[in-house]
């Protein structure tokens, strides 16, 4: 007897992973993290550990074996991610990652550069005032939250998951052939084609690069700081403002710097016989740093007296220096510097330039108080604009009581001269994100490995897959002559236009001098003549 058995199907709710959006997310968090170990953590580890020589960035085999280590780890990495995707992914989830991953990263090279801009406008209009960095920062992650926003939201809608799934039908994502055995061999003469066309261009790329082969970096905003040293400092560094510590300490340790080299140079001239002729500028060279008359001009002091002494034969021998930390700062090399925040320093140099000014002349105050304020008004002193104001009333007041008085020392007083001051400068530098090290070598390569990609696949695109199938159909039916019957016509053909050639030329000689006899045609010159003459009327 028959027993009918009813089998009961499993079911199993889907996991979080298999819904879409999700795959999405963790297909693009996989993306973005092979490119940060292929670029920026290969490449410096690259140069920290295996070629660690600063010269090796010359060497053509380190960048060579770099780009063979980076192909191989990225091929792995592709790999990797197909195991990750599974034997059969679901539909459209390969054109899902790709195009979200190339969104987010066009959202984020668009924040950053719109915050380079917003920055630039903050830091020059000061709407906010000190709280410009602040308030740059906030709009800058507002404005990409907010396309990030809209990001997710279009991959939520279920036409951009149907969308998706068209794209990745027409097999651009996809490692399979259209009509693999059709025709061959105009598809490879197409791959051929592109391949070339394109990789000119590529040639030309890479030559244009040699100009600039560094690498191609995208500077973060709101994190530039200003490089500022003994020469860009302006006056700041000799005002007491609250904030000016660095730039002080800063030429301090310069001035500790070429007085220690100072001191040097006055040694090897006194124990070299052959350089006494030098004694004397070295002693002017080591006044100059006691008085402290100028770093600049020091300096140049310093540099001129290394070259007299090794003209005359003598050794100067390496520059000594301070030691800051763990830094040996020397003059001559590295500029004894400070790093200081961009927006911080303009609001030190506004609130420095408003409330300060530097002495160009004391003036005399007279005989009672001139040495007590010559040590506050003295020649290139800054001072607060306070001060200098009560003292101009001060000497005001006392030179009206001493006329009256009738003293003559009335008419002696003066002012005190003053300019207006200036603030530091320096060279912004900002934390960088490396997109691609050495540009020359890697963006050809990339752009390279694209191209080969896209010329395969193009031919297998449907629609230009059988138009290329249909070709090499019609060119299967071309009767083709032999390589003598080839050679007969092409003779012919020639021998053809050389007779039609000479026929049309004696032809055009014959009837040019025939109609000039009898008057139809007139020489050049006369057709002129009559030409200008009508002209005239």
């Amino acid at each position: 007897m028959a027993v009918a058995v009813k089998h009961n199907q499993d079911t199993s709710s889907a996991g979080v992973l298999d819904r879409m959006p999700v795959a999405l997310l963790m297909g693009v968090l996989y993306v973005f993290g092979s490119l940060g170990i292929l670029f920026p953590l290969l490449d410096g580890l690259w140069w920290r550990y295996v070629f660690t020589d600063p010269l090796a960035r010359e060497n053509p085999v380190a960048w060579i074996a770099l780009l063979t280590v980076g192909t191989l780890l990225g091929g792995g990495l592709v790999w990797l991610g197909l195991v990750l995707l599974g034997p059969k992914p679901a539909r459209g989830l390969k054109a899902g990652i790709i195009l979200s991953s190339v969104a987010v990263g066009l959202i984020a090279l668009l924040g950053l550069y719109l915050g380079r801009g917003i920055e630039e406008l903050l830091f020059a209009r000061q709407w906010f005032g000190p709280s410009d960095r602040t308030a740059g920062i906030v709009i800058t992650l507002a404005i990409a939250g907010a396309l990030l926003v809209a990001l997710v939201w279009q991959l939520l809608q279920p036409r951009t998951e149907k969308f998706f799934g068209e794209v990745e039908d027409q097999g651009w994502f996809s490692l399979s052939s259209y009509k693999r055995n059709q025709g061959q061999r105009v598809r490879r003469g197409t791959i051929i084609g592109l391949v070339l066309v394109i990789g000119f261009g590529l040639r030309s790329l890479a030559v244009t690069l040699e100009r600039d082969p560094g690498p191609w970096n995208a500077f973060t905003p709101f994190t530039g700081k200003l490089v500022v040293n003994a020469y860009t400092e302006g006056d700041l560094g000799r005002a007491n403002l609250p904030g000016t510590e660095p730039f002080r300490q800063v030429r301090e340790e310069e001035w500790a710097a070429l007085t220690a080299e100072s001191e040097r140079l006055q040694g090897v001239i006194n124990e070299t016989p052959r350089l006494s002729g030098l004694k004397d500028r070295g002693a002017e060279l080591v006044a100059s740093v006691q008085q402290r008359k100028g770093i600049e001009s020091t300096r140049k002091q310093m540099a001129d007296l290394r070259e007299a002494i090794a003209e005359q034969g003598g050794e100067a021998g390496e520059p000594t220096g301070v030691v800051v930390g763990e830094t040996v700062l020397r003059p001559g090399g590295r500029d004894i510097s400070v790093e200081e925040e961009r927006f911080a320093l303009r609001d030190l140099n506004q609130s420095f330039e408003r409330n300060y000014v530097k002495v160009e002349s004391p003036g005399f105050a007279g005989s009672e108080r001139q040495e007590k304020v010559a040590k506050t008004f003295a020649e290139g002193a800054i001072v607060p604009k306070s001060e200098a104001e009560a003292e101009k009333t001060a000497r005001a007041n006392l030179q009206k009581e001493l006329e009256e008085k009738g003293s003559p020392e009335a008419g002696l007083i003066t002012d005190p001269k003053v300019a207006e001051v200036k603030g530091a400068t320096g060279t912004a530098q900002y934390f960088t994100l490396t997109l691609l090290p050495a540009a020359q070598y890697t963006l050809p390569a990339l752009l390279g490995l694209l191209t080969v990609w896209f010329a395969w696949r193009v031919v297998n695109f449907p629609g230009f897959a059988d138009f290329l199938i249909a070709t090499e159909a019609e060119l299967n039916k071309v009767s083709w002559v032999t390589r003598r019957q080839l050679f007969q016509d092409t003779v012919v053909v020639l021998v053809t236009v050389v007779l039609m050639t000479v026929f049309l030329l004696l032809a055009d000689l014959g009837w040019s001098s025939f109609l000039q006899g009898i008057g139809v045609l007139r020489q050049g010159n006369q057709t002129q003549q009559r030409a200008d003459q009508e002209l005239k009327w």
